[in-house]
């Protein structure tokens, strides 16, 4: 009789303890990337000129590799670095061309996402 008292309590010891990993795992935010964070603001933006059919400049931004191959002027994406990407100096029109052409610089809120997720695929 004693011996099932020890599995039950050793049981809801390791039950207690995968729901306090669980509950800390879900009120932590999920990390920046690339295809959670970034492309969504690169569809919006983007990828209408710079496309795998369109590939303007000869950059295709739709996957995180093609990103970071860059296009036919070289990289644009250094990951870990984004003061130092080409991509970066364009959407926040610290460079020319500026890029979206003719509109409005990226919004502030879509510079977080730049700058975290752009080391990392997922």
């Amino acid at each position: 009789m004693r011996f099932p008292a020890f599995i039950t309590y050793c049981f809801a010891i390791a039950l207690l303890g995968a729901a306090t990993v669980l509950r800390a795992s879900a009120d932590q935010p999920a990390p920046y990337n690339y295809v959670d964070h970034v492309r969504p603001i690169l569809r919006q933006h983007c990828l209408a000129c710079h496309n795998a059919q369109r590939s303007k400049g000869g950059l295709v931004l739709e996957t995180y590799a093609a990103a970071m191959e860059g296009g036919s002027s070289g990289e644009v994406v250094l990951a870990g670095d984004l003061e130092s990407s080409r991509l970066w100096g364009l959407v926040s029109h610290q460079e020319t061309p500026e890029m979206p052409p003719e509109k409005e610089r990226l919004p502030d809120d879509n510079w977080r996402s730049f700058e975290n997720g752009s080391s990392r695929e997922r």
